[in-house]
């Protein structure tokens, strides 16, 4: 996954993931997604682009269930280090509470 951040260099992620399909016991599925650990492993297959920083993410959730027709509810989570160091902790910390809409 390559994610475009302004101003300061892109930033990768080399990622693996599976969904479960709950559509007929909860009209909803999950999609969970982390980094892959042990880039080696993937050393001939996956390459890292020299002009990204490599990002980590722990977990990165969905829980996405149908209502009706016209309204769906999303509930997620993401635990990740995008390696923007020059960003004070408590800032992160103020813009990473809950988010509803």
């Amino acid at each position: 996954m390559l994610i475009g951040i302004p101003i300061i260099t892109d930033r990768d992620f080399l990622l693996y993931g599976f969904g479960v399909n709950l559509i007929k016991e909860e009209n909803a599925m999950i999609i969970l997604v982390r980094s892959i650990d042990d880039e080696d492993v993937f050393k001939d297959v996956y390459y890292q682009d020299k002009k990204c920083v490599r990002g980590i993410i722990k977990i990165f959730g969905w829980r996405i269930q149908i209502i009706n027709r016209n309204k769906v509810l999303i509930k997620g989570l993401v635990h990740a280090d995008v390696k923007i160091n020059f960003i004070p902790q408590s800032w992160i910390n103020t813009f990473s509470k809950e988010v509803r809409y």
